[in-house]
């Protein structure tokens, strides 16, 4: 057989998996959210964007007699359970026309859950190096997979802190598994402004390099306090009324799984969500297996929370 014919035959008969080691994990993730926008843009989406419409009009709105506005956001509503980098990433969508800043703000979510993806895979590659064929399939699978449950956050509901928040923490993951720990603590700051829940994942502050670890720590606190210290000036009763916030405690949550069978959050909840995602975040770093943080805290508060919400499967599934 002539060398040409024997060299078609055997590129035309490789296994597919071959095929797929040459597919590159940011073309897979934003296939799928190209596809996840195409099928649930038709459907009901943003369901929970006036959150963050409402907030963005709120703190740019000047206070007029009898109703409130500018820094006094969270004390007039409680229930905006996001952070000051949420409503400032809301604000350029909030104020374009209605069908382009909500579809706007969905597009950027969904490129957030990309650029989370890529930088899933690419800690993986370099933590755990293979040239298999079983990690390429494994690939596509994860990334498809991610991107799926991601849609919840970015269309189905648009819950702009969570995707900012779970983006910014595994970009800070990334930043650390590359010797760049200032720029994790940058990240973690925007994280924890951005969804409060997320000041669990501080102790990655202290991941290595030990060299000066403790000093980033106390430098993510600082950029914490100094992104929520405006509005606490401005209204010393924003924290208690942002922390008293209740919510239904679901039929179907983990709590009442637990026992729990109170109507609404009990006061223990949230402290006990943050003091045992604290612990544990500091346990994994402090025994080297700072890459499960993101995964052992996103588990810890589903465990506690008094919600059940499809958009919630994305954090685990990122940890």
């Amino acid at each position: 057989m002539p060398v040409g014919a024997r060299c078609r035959t055997r590129s035309s008969s490789r296994p597919w998996a071959d095929r797929v080691g040459s597919i590159r994990p940011s073309t897979v993730a934003i296939v799928a959210a190209v596809l996840s926008f195409a099928v649930l843009y038709p459907l009901p989406h943003a369901t929970s964007w006036h959150f963050f419409g409402d907030a963005a009009h709120t703190v740019f709105s000047a206070p007029r007699s009898g109703s409130d506005g500018g820094l006094d956001v969270y004390t007039a509503h409680p229930e905006f359970q996001f952070g000051p980098v949420s409503i400032l990433a809301a604000t350029p969508f909030a104020y374009l026309a209605a069908p382009c800043g909500v579809a706007g703000a969905m597009v950027a979510m969904s490129l957030l859950g990309v650029a989370t993806a890529t930088t899933l895979y690419a800690i993986v590659g370099r933590t755990r190096p293979s040239d298999g064929h079983r990690p390429a399939v494994a690939m596509v699978f994860g990334v498809s997979t991610l991107m799926a449950v991601w849609s919840d956050i970015a269309i189905r509901t648009a819950h702009l802190d969570d995707a900012v928040a779970l983006a910014a923490t595994v970009g800070a993951v990334g930043a650390i598994d590359r010797r760049r720990p200032w720029l994790g603590v940058a990240l973690l700051a925007v994280a924890a402004a951005a969804k409060p829940w997320a000041i669990m994942f501080a102790p990655l502050a202290l991941a290595p390099p030990r060299h000066h670890a403790v000093r980033r720590l106390a430098v993510l606190g600082g950029l914490v306090v100094a992104g929520w210290l405006p509005f606490v000036l401005d209204e010393p009763g924003t924290v208690h009324a942002a922390a008293s916030f209740k919510i239904t405690n679901a039929a179907a949550s983990a709590l009442r799984a637990l026992g729990v069978a109170t109507a609404t959050t009990p006061t223990w909840v949230r402290p006990a969500q943050l003091g045992l995602g604290l612990i544990a975040a500091a346990l994994l770093v402090r025994t080297g297996r700072w890459h499960a943080v993101l995964m052992a805290t996103v588990a810890i508060r589903l465990i506690l929370d008094p919600a059940v919400h499809h958009y919630y499967t994305a954090g685990l599934v990122a940890g």
